[in-house]
């Protein structure tokens, strides 16, 4: 598996998501990380998931707390903000450094990205 910014951040996603709020791994995989690139949808973040909202059944928990939760803990350097949006999902916008990483990691690795 080719690694660059996307896949490192969705393992530290899925990571945060089995040691912090104990969750199995394979409910982890079954959680949305969808880089965004609709032109239309810019608002809902450069990447989203509806992790909070798969995880409210495991749960039995309202969806916008666990959003909340994740949200208030999981940070990581590419990220400059994490928002909650609608009934529990997580709206993920990168930091400025983070696109210029990706841009030069699509560059070099091209069809492989």
């Amino acid at each position: 598996m080719i690694m660059n910014l996307i896949t490192t951040l969705h393992q530290a996603f899925l990571s945060y998501l089995t040691t912090q709020l104990n969750v199995s791994l394979t409910l982890a995989k079954t959680t949305s990380f969808d880089l965004n690139t609709d032109d239309q949808k810019q608002q809902f973040g450069d990447i989203s998931s509806n992790a909070a909202m798969i995880l409210s059944k495991e749960f039995k928990r309202n969806p916008r707390e666990i959003a909340q939760e994740i949200a208030t803990n999981f940070t990581n350097p590419a990220i400059e903000k994490l928002e909650v949006a609608g009934p529990g999902f997580l709206n993920i916008f990168l930091t400025k450094k983070a696109f210029a990483q990706l841009a030069r990691e699509l560059f070099e690795q091209k069809q492989k990205f």
